[in-house]
C-alpha cells in the first residue's frame, strides 16, 4: 500500500487501525488470562 497520507483513503486508514490497535488489544486479552493464573507477567505495547 501507498504510505503517503495524502493518498490514503479513509477505508485504508481504518484497516491500519484495525490491524494495529485491535491486534494489540486481542494479544493482551488472550495473554492476560495466563498472566493472571501465574500471578506474574508484563505486557509492553510499543507504537510509533
Amino acid at each position: 500500500k501507498d504510505n503517503l497520507i495524502l493518498r490514503l483513503t479513509s477505508d485504508e486508514w481504518d484497516k491500519v487501525l484495525e490491524t494495529n490497535l485491535k491486534g494489540a488489544f486481542l494479544m493482551t486479552k488472550h495473554v492476560l488470562r495466563y498472566m493472571l493464573k501465574d500471578r506474574f507477567g508484563r505486557i509492553v505495547n510499543i507504537s510509533s
